[in-house]
């Protein structure tokens, strides 16, 4: 039996599709027990937080990182993820 796969598709000048065809070292496999429409989301948060923080912001290990908006989709995986790789998240002031 084949696999789930889902996959991300970003067309020039951003645009996405709801079918597409791609070959299958471009898409990734949906994990066990996540629907379709979550494992997009994922995929989407994912590239979002590492897009910001690492290619625009230039993240360096060692540094801190502040993230506005942590309760959000995006923001939660942000903490998860640079928490993981050993960045200091900094707690929201009172």
């Amino acid at each position: 039996m084949e696999k789930r796969r889902q996959g991300l598709c970003a067309y020039h000048r951003w645009g996405y599709a709801e079918y597409a065809v791609a070959d299958a070292g471009s898409v990734l496999p949906v994990p066990d027990g996540i629907d379709l429409i979550d494992a997009a989301g994922l995929a989407e948060a994912t590239f979002t937080a590492w897009t910001n923080v690492v290619d625009t912001g230039r993240l360096q290990s060692g540094e801190s990182l502040l993230i506005h908006g942590g309760t959000s989709g995006i923001g939660s995986l942000a903490i998860q993820i640079f928490a993981a790789r050993g960045h200091y998240i900094s707690p929201r002031r009172q």
